[in-house]
């Protein structure tokens, strides 16, 4: 027996009907993107640097929780998103702010050092220290003491020791004794 062609088309209708009530499948992939986005958040320090935006995250991730319960499948997908949005935000403020306090750090190490270079003695020129018996007054590689600290040139400003090895060739290898 075939099926009536009118039966087919009353099944396929109601398919059509019952999937249209079903609506769109719970956001499940954006509840965890942004549920991952508001623990890297948390984890960039932005409880410290941007507790507004990690709570805007927070709020709108437990809205989008609520809205799966009630079947908003599409309400708690945009909820979902713009949470995960406001986490990644709060990351990177974060992030900004702890480059920042690291950036301050250095500049005020830096001034210290120099701060303590001025005192030990150095001019603005780089010469070296008073009193250390430089002949060179403003020599590019000051030697001397620095408090307890003993400064010294840097290798490169040492020239090397050459060595004859033929009436032709000259090396640069350091001076060594020969046994006769």
């Amino acid at each position: 027996m075939k099926p009536d062609r009118a039966f087919l088309l009353a099944v396929a209708a109601a398919s059509l009907g019952l999937a249209a009530c079903a609506g769109t499948p719970p956001p499940i992939g954006q509840l965890g993107a942004a549920e991952q986005a508001i623990s890297g958040a948390e984890l960039a320090g932005a409880l410290q640097h941007a507790p507004v935006e990690l709570q805007r995250a927070r709020s709108k991730l437990a809205a989008a929780d609520d809205a799966v319960r009630n079947d908003e499948n599409d309400t708690a997908r945009r909820l979902a998103d713009e949470a995960r949005a406001d986490a990644e935000l709060a990351a990177a403020r974060a992030q900004s702010a702890t480059a920042a306090e690291a950036a301050g750090a250095v500049q005020r190490d830096m001034q210290a050092l120099n701060n303590a270079g001025a005192t030990a003695g150095y001019g603005a020129s780089g010469g070296a220290p008073v009193g250390s018996g430089s002949s060179l007054p403003d020599s590019p590689t000051p030697t001397g003491t620095l408090g307890t600290l003993r400064v010294s040139p840097p290798p490169s400003a040492v020239p090397p020791v050459y060595q004859r090895q033929s009436t032709t060739q000259w090396s640069t290898s350091t001076v060594r004794e020969r046994t006769p």
